[in-house]
């Protein structure tokens, strides 16, 4: 008997790194780059982090007792790519000089390339999310990656209001709900089209799957890591499957979210 394990796993986005051009307002510098998205928001990070001088950072240190601080913009662009002053948000650690310089950064940004005008709504909403985890050496902090975030603790950050929605998930109320109830659309598409070829002995396999939910509702595969070429040409096939969603919304702005899925396939 062949049983399949698939455990699912959401993480939300800052910016959907596999944007494609025009769904999401970039920076006129990142036009030509391969992920537009993904340049904007390295960008900004950059910039972010060129602000934490080391004045700031002993002073955020003395009001945390952990061995990591955040730092979390959100601004919305309107159809012409200019940020809307009254829509930006910041939180760094309650740290004054800091949101100063956040605060300046963000009016002295040029325009961006607003989305495309295919687009009803050309606004786009942009969260960036940075956790900086102190090295080993507690000598100095680095920008944390995926793994690396598994072992911070709770921390607020920006992202859309509104979770998608899956077909027949109309009635869940809450973003939790919404996504529990997404969990289980994508889990049951893919449990239904995954083949499985005739497989002699027993294992595991294991692969990690990155999805991204556009602004236009679609489901594709961002990346898969792990597994046999077979297996993950299976996973693509069966994500093709999965119907179109209402997307992500924050303030009535589609925003594209990804989606991480650790699966187990295991024969028995």
């Amino acid at each position: 008997m062949k049983n399949i394990l698939i455990a699912i796993l959401f993480m939300e986005s800052t910016v959907a790194m596999a944007q494609k051009l025009g769904e999401q307002a970039v920076f006129a510098e990142c036009k030509k780059e391969e992920l537009p998205a993904k340049c904007t928001e390295d960008k900004i990070i950059g910039d972010i982090t060129a602000l934490l001088n080391a004045d700031i950072i002993t002073d955020i240190e003395k009001t945390i007792d952990r061995n990591f601080f955040t730092v979390s913009i959100e601004f919305i662009s309107d159809e012409n790519g200019k940020i809307i002053p009254s829509e930006t948000g910041i939180m760094c650690e309650d740290n004054a000089a800091l949101k100063a310089g956040i605060e300046n950064y963000l009016t002295t940004l040029p325009s961006f390339i607003p989305k495309d005008m295919s687009f009803s709504e050309r606004r786009s909403y942009t969260p960036v999310n940075i956790v900086y985890l102190r090295n080993t050496d507690n000598q100095n902090y680095h920008i944390a990656g995926y793994e690396e975030l598994k072992t911070v603790g709770k921390h607020k950050t920006f992202g859309p209001a509104n979770a998608p929605i899956y077909p027949g998930c109309e009635s869940a109320v809450t973003k939790s709900e919404k996504m529990n109830c997404l969990a289980k659309g994508i889990n049951q598409v893919i449990l239904k089209n995954l083949v499985m070829p005739y497989i002699q002995n027993s294992g595991e396999d294991k692969m990690h799957v990155s999805l991204l939910i556009a602004i236009d509702g679609k489901v594709r595969v961002e990346e898969i890591a792990g597994s046999s070429a077979y297996f993950r040409n299976e996973v693509t096939r069966a994500v093709k499957k999965i119907p179109k969603v209402k997307p992500a919304e924050e303030k009535g702005i589609p925003v594209a979210i990804h989606l991480y899925l650790p699966i187990t396939l295991r024969v028995k």
